[in-house]
């Protein structure tokens, strides 16, 4: 349920995003949600200099713990995703929480 709920909550961030991988993970004997995705915010045609729409790449896990979540973001411009892909979910495989 809080999976859906997550995605949900991400979904209505942003103008089109395309969900690459999602799922659970258990990460040094601790479960993670988590979520890969491209995402788009359009450009506002109104506003100077914000003509042009951000695209970027993300990647979270979210750790339920003791009636609390403890969010993990990486994200970058859409442009380097194929640079940062691999280090992002290096990055998330090594989450030490104590």
């Amino acid at each position: 349920m809080a999976k859906r709920f997550f995605k949900a909550g991400i979904s209505n961030l942003y103008d089109r995003v395309d969900f690459k991988q999602e799922g659970i993970k258990t990460i040094h004997k601790r479960d993670y949600i988590y979520f890969e995705f491209e995402s788009r915010v359009n450009g506002n045609r109104t506003e100077l200099g914000n003509l042009e729409p951000m695209l970027k790449y993300t990647y979270i896990c979210y750790l339920l713990e003791n009636n609390r979540t403890t969010v993990f973001t990486f994200s970058c411009p859409r442009a380097l995703m194929g640079e940062w892909q691999e280090t992002a979910s290096e990055i998330m495989e090594s989450i030490r929480v104590r």
